[in-house]
């Protein structure tokens, strides 16, 4: 395509690693203005949009149109609302809507590549809220600098002094690292059961 901003082969190769990918098209012209191109281009379709760029309150030189949107944004009672196909890595929200006189409604939302509906981010709230409610151990804990441990990971701890085998699952729900002559991790963890 004359004047694109990306070749087929830059595609080709995006491809392997994105599965979003920009295509786009210098288009310099005195005869057209955005409106009337997006009007052409979309013929009042849904799923498309055209945004213009402003900089400072004025408006500025780039428009960007798009065509056959996959998924729409939106926003109803305070929430953002997908509508179609979600892409990848977008924070899926989910809000339990049973309450009793402990408890009050609050969203919990999930960035995951692995969470993409309301069905699996509902399934983790619902494994998380079932874990919580249990009465549970909290461990804090110092260990070797391990710049690898992250919040959300499982770890098992063996130290029998404290009754803990190996076998027991805890959930890391804090993680301070520190560089004070050397590496340190401090954890704090919950367990948790199977």
């Amino acid at each position: 395509m004359k004047d694109a901003l990306i070749t087929l082969d830059q595609f080709r190769k995006y491809a392997h690693t994105f599965n979003v990918i920009p295509v786009a098209r210098k288009l310099l012209t005195q005869d057209e203005t955005p409106l009337s191109l997006y009007i052409k281009l979309t013929n009042h379709r849904a799923g498309t949009f055209l945004l213009e760029s402003a900089e400072a309150g004025i408006w500025a030189r780039y428009s960007f149109i798009g065509v056959n949107s996959q998924a729409t944004l939106s926003e109803a009672n305070g929430l953002a609302i997908w509508n179609g196909i979600m892409p990848a890595g977008a924070p899926v929200e989910y809000t339990e809507t049973t309450t009793n006189e402990y408890t009050v409604l609050e969203p919990a939302t999930f960035q995951s590549n692995w969470i993409q509906n309301e069905a699996d981010a509902k399934a983790l709230f619902t494994w998380i809220k079932n874990q919580w409610s249990k009465q549970q151990q909290s461990i804090n804990m110092e260990v070797f600098g391990n710049p690898a441990i992250e919040v959300g990971d499982i770890i098992t701890v063996n130290y029998p002094k404290n009754g803990l085998d190996g076998t027991q699952k805890f959930l890391v729900t804090n993680v301070n690292l520190g560089f004070e002559g050397g590496l340190s991790t401090s954890i704090t963890a919950r367990s948790i059961y199977s």
